[in-house]
């Protein structure tokens, strides 16, 4: 692959920084894509409880059984609404 020449600023060989044998970058823009689209339907969402609602999008992604989903989602909710 050639490299661009350069600009003063870093260059990014994507076969090696974005590609191993677990990750690649389109499944994490798939994933924001989804989750974004899931996200969007809520109008805004609280800070407090915006990484049970990103969870839920892992979950969704990931196929998760549904009841499974909502036992672990209250499991969580209760624990949050326990500490002080």
């Amino acid at each position: 692959m050639e490299k661009p020449p350069k600009s003063g600023g870093k260059t990014l060989i994507w076969s090696e920084k974005f590609v191993d044998e677990r990750n690649h970058i389109n499944g994490i823009e798939n994933f924001w894509n989804q989750a974004k689209r899931h996200l969007r339907r809520f109008n805004g969402i609280p800070k407090q409880s915006f990484h049970l609602f990103l969870k839920e999008c892992e979950w969704r992604l990931n196929g998760g059984d549904h009841r499974e989903l909502l036992n672990q989602l209250k499991t969580w909710v209760n624990s949050r609404q326990k500490r002080p």
